[in-house]
């Protein structure tokens, strides 16, 4: 008796265990991390070695052929493209065995009763190990996306369709109740099955519709403000511990090792990932913008391309629209897929995609030449703003990996403009006494690998003469400097003089008076001058680059107070009977002294004659004075007096 019971028990076992879902006969000739899946590197490759010989397809039973549809290795690719439907579709009508299966008249029920069979394991899940759950929930997962398959449901009559239904329906309740196995991940295929047979169409349309999507503002740490970026709100797709589980060891396997880092994901991309989220914690969206927005970090100097050693991120095709941050030589971290997970992978171990309906492959990254990237140093052009004789130009602490090629604005200066002089990654522009060039654009592109990865530029100056402009006191008008006009002033005020001919200038000075204060901020181009209460005149020499210049400086209220007739060998000077100069005739008769008279050279600074004067007029002797500008200077007891004369 004991003998026979024993036999019934083993017989029942042995027919429930044929209702569970069971391991075909069939194997494929390579399962991912096998030494034949090594020897392909794209999935276009494996496909056609996946594929089954149709002698041998037509004759395996059709449970045991949707069995070997079911355990089809690259399956996984779909949660790592993320496009669910689409892509597993797309994957589905490249097998010749869901070809097969749907041809078949008995392929149906033979869903239905993996279905129901699913059903009853789902009931005793609890003593499944971890890895196990795993494996079997994503049995599930593509058991549904089959039984969901538009190509599928149009197959089914009316009968089977109500069949199903109420499978799916009691499944869904069940799972429910285990969520460390069944995430929402799994309840994808099933909702949407649901809407295609008419039951829950609220809830399906919740779970399925695409999630929402505002704009934020995200900048380049240069401050550019990149475009189209996107937050998503609203619905997710979770993973179970067990949906990770399985996940991550088809990554490692499949991947040459790689880890999955965390669970497949919407709310951010991979150029998203690389640029901001990595830095910022914050998860956008970039793919969402009408331009690449990520070629922004790099075009607005924010980073700049370097070799693999210095690189810190990781672009790998020119567009830069899949790209990584790089952990060390051997290890990256990208977002695979739009709707994909996170993962630590060797450099060329990343998805090539899946081919479309459309024909062509979605990816060509793990065969693209890589770019890396590392955020942009400080770099500038040194050199000064105003080319005085000669203006030598280069960037400091230029990266050792890159060469300049310079230019300029003005096409006289850029012709003329000598590469890699004195030093290489060096220029220099000479100063022409017959061309001018105002805010000139002085650019360096800086090279490597043959192409352009930074521009830097600097406005430049080259002037023939002195240019700027005088503020006095009493007033914030600014007054051009022409010279070799006067720059005036009240009596006892000041000059403040604003030019690039003062930046990296000396100064010094001659006149009939010592000013009360001055001072050259050679830096920011700007001398200050401050006269004492008597005024006078002040001739400034400039020295920038071997070139003089002379700002004369007057410091009175009064005008007009030199009468000059110039004759063929004599300047006849004398007072002006006119109001403006009653002071100074008052002056000189009631206190029945001398006067002295100053002649200086405009051009040069010099004094070319001074001499005690009695009376109110004078005579100078010419010849002395060759033809120019110069300035006439009288003291008056503690009074000073300037105007210009012009001897022609």
């Amino acid at each position: 008796m004991k003998i026979l019971l024993c036999f019934i028990c083993l017989f029942l076992n042995i027919c429930a265990y044929s209702q569970e879902p069971t391991y075909t006969k069939y194997k494929y000739p390579m399962y991912p991390g096998d030494s034949i899946w090594q020897q392909y590197t794209t999935n276009k490759e494996r496909m056609s070695v996946l594929q089954i010989k149709e002698n041998q397809l037509v004759s395996i039973p059709t449970q045991e052929l949707l069995d070997v549809l079911l355990k089809f290795p690259l399956w996984n690719e779909v949660l790592i493209s993320g496009n669910l439907r689409n892509d597993f579709d797309d994957l589905a009508k490249k097998q010749n065995t869901f070809k097969e299966l749907k041809c078949r008249t008995d392929f149906i029920s033979a869903l239905i009763e993996k279905e129901k069979a699913l059903l009853r394991a789902v009931r005793e899940i609890d003593t499944h190990r971890l890895t196990e759950k795993g494996d079997f929930a994503f049995i599930c997962f593509i058991t549904d996306m089959i039984a969901s398959n538009d190509d599928v449901v149009r197959l089914m009559n009316n009968e089977q369709r109500s069949l199903l239904s109420s499978i799916i329906y009691e499944k869904d309740t069940v799972m429910k109740q285990y969520p460390d196995v069944f995430g929402g991940i799994c309840q994808l295929p099933m909702m949407e099955l649901k809407g295609k047979l008419n039951l829950q169409q609220k809830q399906r349309n919740a779970l399925l519709s695409s999630p929402s999507y505002y704009s934020v503002n995200v900048y380049t740490p240069n401050g550019t403000f990149v475009p189209g970026v996107k937050r998503m709100t609203g619905y997710n797709v979770s993973y179970s511990a067990s949906d990770s589980i399985q996940l991550r060891n088809y990554i490692y396997s499949a991947y040459n090792g790689a880890i999955m880092l965390r669970v497949p994901s919407w709310k951010y991309d991979a150029p998203g990932y690389t640029w901001h989220t990595s830095e910022t914690g914050e998860e956008v969206i970039f793919n969402y913008a009408t331009i690449l927005a990520d070629t922004l970090y790099w075009s607005d100097g924010s980073y700049i391309e370097a070799p693999e050693e210095y690189g810190s991120k990781v672009v790998y095709d020119s567009r830069g629209d899949f790209s990584a941050v790089k952990v060390d030589a051997n290890w990256y971290i990208s977002k695979w897929g739009h709707r994909g997970p996170l993962v630590r992978h060797h450099p060329r171990n990343i998805p090539d995609g899946l081919e479309s309906s459309l024909g062509f492959t979605l990816y060509t990254y793990p065969n693209s030449d890589l770019r890396f990237y590392m955020p942009c140093p400080t770099l500038s052009i040194c050199g000064d703003i105003l080319v005085s004789s000669n203006g030598t130009y280069s960037i400091p602490d230029l990266p050792s990996w890159c060469s300049v090629v310079w230019s300029v604005s003005d096409s006289y200066y850029n012709s003329h403009l000598q590469q890699n002089y004195p030093n290489a990654n060096q220029c220099t522009i000479t100063n022409s006494p017959s061309h001018e060039m105002v805010n000139g654009t002085l650019t360096a592109t800086l090279y490597y690998n043959g192409h352009a990865v930074l521009t830097k530029s600097k406005t430049i100056n080259s002037y023939i003469t002195f240019k700027g402009y005088y503020i006095k006191s009493g007033s914030s008008s600014e007054y051009p400097i022409n010279l070799p006009d006067f720059l005036y002033t009240s009596k006892g005020g000041s000059i403040e003089v604003h030019s690039l001919n003062l930046i990296g200038a000396t100064a010094n000075y001659e006149g009939s008076v010592e000013p009360t204060s001055w001072n050259l901020d050679s830096t920011n181009g700007i001398l200050t001058v401050n006269f004492p209460p008597s005024g006078g005149a002040i001739i400034y020499q400039i020295s920038l680059g071997g070139i003089f210049y002379y700002l004369t400086m007057i410091s009175s209220d009064s005008t007009g107070v030199f009468s000059v007739v110039q004759n063929n060998q004599t300047l006849d000077i004398s007072l002006m009977p006119e109001s403006s100069a009653v002071f100074m005739r008052k002056t000189i008769s009631d206190e029945n002294t001398s006067w002295l008279l100053e002649v200086y050279s405009v051009s040069s600074g010099r004094s070319l004659f001074s001499k005690k004067i009695s009376g109110n007029s004078c005579s100078v002797d010419k010849s002395s004075l060759p033809p120019g500008i110069y300035l006439l200077n009288a003291t008056v007891g503690k009074n000073k007096y300037a105007e210009k004369i012009v001897i022609e």
